[in-house]
């Protein structure tokens, strides 16, 4: 499956949130290298939501331990929140409390700092196709949910093993 994503002619669009500038250009070289584009590098959690906001990028490369008004994880969350764009967290804090805290966002991959730039790739790789995944498999529900619901005929959902009614789509009312 990776070898899917690593073929693909389709370039993905990052954006890079680092506040160490020469770290934020070190990453965007990796990424070039590896064939990514980088929509961006901003400093900020402000800067982030905004600019991911008006890119839209693919994924966003996310520093946590950002210096002003949000850190990485707030700004991840809000990003997450409104927009559904996949968050790596790359960052030297690797703590049990900033790890737990960025576990509770979901994010879609934590690398510590020092990486690799393999490391880096792979990371990305593997978020981007777990993101399509999961976006392949919400389209996948809404249509069964629409089949489902608006269906006039009676549809039963059973359980096979204990033979109970699982869900029922609703019925229109007889206007007879």
């Amino acid at each position: 499956m990776v070898s899917d994503i690593i073929t693909s002619t389709e370039i993905a669009h990052i954006l890079v949130v680092e506040d160490e500038a020469i770290i934020g250009r070190y990453i965007q070289t990796c990424l070039e290298k590896s064939g990514f584009d980088v929509s961006g590098i901003v400093s900020t959690g402000t800067q982030a939501i905004q600019s991911a906001k008006d890119t839209l990028p693919d994924l966003v490369l996310m520093d946590i331990g950002l210096r002003q008004d949000l850190d990485g994880i707030e700004a991840a969350s809000l990003i997450q929140e409104q927009l559904n764009i996949p968050v790596i967290y790359l960052t030297a804090h690797s703590d049990r409390a900033t790890i737990e805290r960025a576990r509770a966002t979901n994010p879609f991959g934590y690398i510590t700092k020092p990486f690799d730039e393999r490391t880096l790739q792979t990371t990305i790789e593997m978020a981007l196709h777990k993101h399509r995944l999961e976006k392949e498999l919400r389209e996948s529900e809404a249509r069964y949910r629409g089949i489902f619901q608006e269906n006039q005929a009676p549809m039963l959902v059973i359980d096979p093993e204990s033979l109970q009614v699982v869900n029922a789509n609703p019925q229109p009312v007889s206007s007879t």
